[in-house]
């Protein structure tokens, strides 16, 4: 790209002879003019450079002022630089100013909906505390004694019971217990269960639904522990901008240093499906594999939407926790998936596929 740069000049004022006592009628059609002269970038003014006189014959060229009139010009007529020669720097500082003020007001408007999302969270989180039931998993933020913040890491606690204002919780184990080795099957295949993981000591930290599965079936609760609803209530932050100030609440079964903070609740009872990745060749919108990251039960029938389509189970049934099985289906359709656990406690799982893309919502009576 080529830097265009040099000067030029523009006019600041305009004089007529007999503004300064010339009166002479070969002077008539004749002005003097005040020009600014300027250093310029890409034909924008960036600097001044020297203010000068200049004659402006009828031929409309500029000439040369005599020295003595242009003293006399001078003196009648003196100017400050023009501003305008400052155009390019002028530019600049005001983009600045823009962009500054355009940041600001971004990051105000930010600021406003991240406390609106915030309130409303929290808002949605105290209703649920209100209407707390078992088979809820509790997702604490812990501040740790001395600590500035809270951890970002979510420890669940378990709802056990819920009576009035009193809720019966239990932590979730970090202890190893003897465990059997978790069958996984696709189809009517069976391999090997996923391996077992080093665990830290409590409060246990999860990351998601599955970790929170896994780590209760492999390895238990503890002893439960009461709490009111309204101790619950106190734990649920309701200001963004002042979160890690918050002062909790203590729960002292669950944590013996520092203060807790509500970030969410989590229902999780019953079989949680994933469908599983699977290789371009059997990725036809027809057949799928579902892995069960929730509770173990027994995968029982799948029933159709349409009375003429057709979905079907693979042979094995099982459904324990890690588990694959298949389905099948010949249209894009919506099915009920049955399933029961050891208590004969039947959940169902609507399974879409009006759009060959799978999806799932457990359904409750």
């Amino acid at each position: 790209m080529t830097i265009v740069w040099g000067h030029n000049n523009f006019r600041l004022k305009s004089v007529p002879p007999h503004e300064i006592g010339l009166m002479d009628r070969e002077l008539s059609g004749l002005s003097f003019e005040l020009r600014q002269k300027y250093g310029h970038l890409f034909w924008i003014p960036f600097f001044p450079l020297d203010k000068f006189w200049v004659v402006r014959k009828k031929d409309g060229k500029l000439y040369h002022c005599p020295h003595d009139i242009e003293m006399q010009l001078k003196q009648r007529f003196p100017m400050r630089t023009s501003i305008w020669a400052w155009t390019g720097p002028l530019l600049i500082v005001a983009g600045l100013l823009i962009f500054s003020i355009s940041e600001k007001m971004e990051k105000s408007r930010w600021a406003k909906q991240a406390k609106e999302s915030y309130t409303a969270a929290a808002n949605t989180l105290t209703a649920r505390v209100n209407a707390i039931k078992p088979n809820d998993y509790l997702l604490f933020s812990v501040k740790q004694l001395n600590s500035r913040y809270y951890d970002y890491s979510k420890v669940p606690v378990k709802v056990l019971t819920v009576n009035g204002d009193s809720v019966v919780l239990s932590s979730i184990s970090s202890k190893y217990k003897n465990e059997d080795k978790v069958k996984t099957t696709v189809s009517d295949a069976a391999v090997a269960g996923p391996a077992s993981r080093e665990v830290r000591e409590a409060p246990q930290e999860y990351s998601s639904i599955e970790d929170i599965v896994g780590m209760e079936i492999k390895h238990g609760i503890k002893d439960s522990f009461t709490v009111s609803k309204k101790m619950l209530l106190n734990a649920v932050c309701h200001d963004n901008e002042n979160d890690n100030i918050f002062e909790g609440v203590a729960i002292k079964n669950f944590t013996t240093q520092g203060n807790c903070m509500l970030k969410d609740i989590v229902h999780v009872e019953g079989p949680v499906l994933k469908m599983v990745n699977l290789t371009d060749e059997k990725r036809d919108g027809k057949y799928y594999e579902l892995q069960n990251v929730g509770f173990s039960v027994q995968a029982d029938s799948i029933i159709t939407f349409k009375k003429d389509g057709t979905w079907s189970l693979s042979k094995e049934r099982q459904f324990y926790f890690g588990d694959i099985i298949a389905i099948k289906c010949n249209t894009k359709d919506s099915a009920i998936l049955y399933s029961s656990d050891y208590r004969k406690r039947v959940y169902k799982n609507k399974i879409d596929n009006t759009g060959y893309q799978m999806k799932f919502e457990a359904i409750s009576e």
